[in-house]
């Protein structure tokens, strides 16, 4: 992807000042460097595909490679600088090794929030002073994926304002195309029981009473799983130090019934002040920390499907995590 013309710009949020453009290189340098190269990257949006059965991969072509990158800065904080923001539209890309065009060079296309889930949406990288600095320290982040030739084995990226002045990281792209691990093998998955039933009695509030409702099939039977999702650590990249957090959305979770056809899924049953509702739009983000804590949360999901008899496998983000019996 070509850079626009429009000129690049770099802002550096001063005390004084919060508005004013830095005047030089941003004052990062980098302090661990990890370079990914791959040929093809799953899509686990659920938005796009599912998980069980037809996943939606990018991929790099015959001539192309992507490039992972996951660099820790430090930053030289002071009484004028207390914040860091770089526009990854503007400020950050990839010079191939010979290339001195700035035109020439490769801007970004997705980044990773929660490890290792890449989406395509524009790179930045952003912190904050620490409120007891100097006592305390804290290091800026940032992950891009790039498209590269397929062969290039060196590259600088370029960091800032080429009118100010820029940053530039050198990159050994030398390594071997790997593969990201499975997100699914970042959590812990139990299955607790599973069950068919006739109706979901369901509920909501409706000025100071409540409103029943029911969910009947008129082909097929509802099937109700239920689960324990515990992430067995940290994912996301941009958690403060000592925090964990991870994520899912309800769609994640999925399944295929003993004829080997995936089921329809209804929905997570939520009970909230008191009414149930069962819905597939439901991002959870799972906050936990300090020792003894954990990050698990049980969820009842709803599905319909035939209600035969037999093994059933269940699918979590992108992987099958394990089989449960349906008598």
């Amino acid at each position: 992807m070509r850079l626009s013309p429009a000129r690049l710009s770099c802002v550096l949020f001063l005390a004084a000042a919060p508005a004013l453009a830095q005047d030089g290189p941003p004052p990062i340098s980098p302090i661990d460097i990890q370079v990914t190269r791959l040929d093809t990257i799953p899509n686990l949006s659920v938005d796009n595909a599912a998980p069980c059965c037809a996943r939606e991969t990018f991929e790099s072509g015959e001539e192309a490679d992507f490039l992972y990158l996951d660099i820790d800065f430090d930053v030289a904080w002071s009484e004028e600088v207390d914040k860091l923001s770089l526009s990854g539209r503007d400020t950050i890309f990839l010079m191939p090794e010979g290339v001195t065009d700035i035109e020439q060079a490769i801007q970004a296309w997705g980044s990773v929030s929660y490890f290792p889930e890449v989406e395509i949406r524009t790179v930045s990288m952003s912190t904050r002073r620490p409120r007891n600095w100097p006592d305390e320290d804290r290091d800026a982040h940032l992950n891009a994926v790039f498209t590269v030739p397929a062969g290039l084995t060196g590259a600088t990226l370029l960091i800032g304002d080429p009118e100010a002045g820029q940053v530039e990281v050198p990159l050994d792209l030398s390594g071997p195309a790997s593969e990201l691990p499975s997100a699914a093998s970042f959590w812990n998955v139990s299955l607790n029981g599973i069950e068919t039933l006739e109706t979901v009695e369901t509920s909501y509030r409706d000025g100071d009473g409540s409103l029943g409702a029911s969910i009947t099939p008129d082909a097929g039977s509802i099937i109700r799983l239920d689960v324990t999702l515990d992430p067995k650590q940290n994912l996301s990249t941009d958690a403060e130090a000592g925090k964990n957090v991870a994520t899912f959305r309800s769609l994640a979770v999925q399944m295929v019934g003993p004829e080997g056809l995936p089921l329809f899924p209804l929905g997570e049953g939520r009970e909230i002040r008191g009414y149930l509702n069962v819905e597939n739009s439901v991002t959870h983000t799972q906050n936990w920390s300090g020792e003894g804590t954990s990050g698990a949360t049980d969820i009842t999901f709803y599905f319909l499907g035939s209600g035969a008899s037999g093994s059933y496998r269940v699918f979590f983000k992108d992987a099958e995590v394990g089989t449960i019996e349906l008598p």
